[in-house]
């Protein structure tokens, strides 16, 4: 079988045809909802085609691994390489690696800014956190959380430069949009109209399941046990839980209030959970040592063992989580439909320009779908103007 899927047959073609066709139309490389830096960083390989978008995201998440690992030996958790095990064993983590999403890229943010802070590279972390809301809009929200670290700390006067990303594209940007607010004014996401409808506020913890599979949710529920445990016995690292815990729990918690009131043109998709993986396969690790030292010293090693088979194995085996090769790999039904559409479209062009929406005809077409001589955008102006 041929594994031909894109990981999404909307967002993440769209942003690939961003990231492709971003050096002949440059101010896409300050387009707000393609987010700036992703462009910026996943355009030199996706000129090579979705191919090499993939490889992209490949590189990051393999990176995003690494990070993970050296995070919990940073943090001493006992095993830190369980910690990469983990999030690699996370479901969607494999299925979503191979689109052209930006929930990659972020979560290798996320984790080299927790390193960094873990390190006391308090001003390099900020600088990379200030970049983050360039990658995704919920960079804002570790932003916060980097704020709250850096008080805590008593390193305020750092703060600033968790700005520097917005000064950066606010400058670098004015050429395009004149306007230095444009970081801020035309963020698209910034609405409390419910665009997308909304759901239940437990939405997300339904969706939880589905991203980190059955023994992913047992382990970061024992983790948050434990945290919590800790807490109140004043035992907890505090640089843990502002920062992992903490910046975990936030962005949880945003998201499911933004689809539960149907702000911010939220759209409950379980994916964006992808953005925190580092920190869950962390919180994960804790619920597991703490599990293995409840276990007792006959029984804990061999319950250990037993969790990190059961998640090698978990995601191929019979269930609701499960990766299903011919359905998370291959093209949507929507892409094999629109496949029959360019078949028709290739037999009948004539070298004019082709008036159509979906995103994955220019992929498929290898059209510059930001380019005015080789696709017209289908909309009722447009097509009231051909009709005339």
């Amino acid at each position: 079988m041929v594994y031909d899927g894109t990981g999404d047959a909307g967002d993440s073609i769209t942003h690939y045809l961003f990231a492709r066709y971003a050096p002949s139309h440059p101010e896409l490389f300050f387009h707000h909802w393609a987010k700036p830096l992703f462009v910026l960083l996943a355009s030199p390989l996706a000129q090579t085609g979705f191919e090499g978008m993939q490889m992209f995201n490949l590189f990051v998440s393999a990176g995003t691994i690494y990070l993970t690992y050296l995070v919990a030996a940073e943090m001493r958790l006992r095993r830190p390489w369980m910690a990469a095990l983990i999030i690699a064993a996370f479901p969607q983590y494999f299925v979503l690696t191979l689109s052209g999403l930006t929930e990659p890229l972020f979560a290798l943010f996320s984790a080299g800014a927790i390193l960094l802070f873990a390190r006391d590279r308090y001003r390099t972390a900020c600088i990379v956190v200030s970049f983050m809301p360039f990658i995704r809009s919920e960079g804002l929200i570790l932003a916060g959380i980097a704020m709250m670290y850096v008080m805590y700390r008593r390193r305020l006067r750092l703060a600033p430069w968790l700005l520097a990303g917005s000064l950066f594209y606010s400058l670098s940007g004015w050429f395009v949009h004149r306007d230095l607010l444009w970081v801020f004014t035309k963020i698209p996401y910034a609405t409390v109209e419910r665009v997308y409808g909304s759901g239940t506020w437990y939405h997300f913890f339904d969706q939880l399941y589905y991203c980190i599979g059955f023994p992913g949710t047992i382990l970061i529920v024992s983790g948050v046990l434990f945290l919590v445990i800790q807490l109140f016995q004043r035992r907890a690292s505090n640089d843990f839980l502002i920062l992992v815990a903490g910046s975990f729990i936030a962005f949880f918690i945003a998201h499911a209030l933004f689809w539960y009131l149907g702000i911010f043109a939220s759209m409950g998709m379980k994916r964006v959970l992808y953005c925190i993986f580092p920190q869950a396969a962390l919180l994960c690790l804790c619920g597991m040592n703490w599990l293995e030292d409840k276990a007792g010293p006959k029984w804990g090693k061999a319950l250990a063992v037993a969790f990190v088979l059961y998640l090698a194995v978990f995601p191929f085996t019979p269930n609701p989580a499960a990766i299903i090769a011919n359905r998370d790999l291959v093209k949507s039904n929507e892409l094999i439909a629109a496949d029959s559409a360019v078949a028709c479209i290739q037999n009948a062009w004539n070298g004019d320009a082709i008036l159509y929406d979906h995103q994955y005809i220019s992929l498929a077409l290898e059209r510059d779908h930001f380019d005015p001589e080789e696709r017209i955008p289908l909309n009722h102006a447009n097509i009231s103007s051909m009709s005339n």
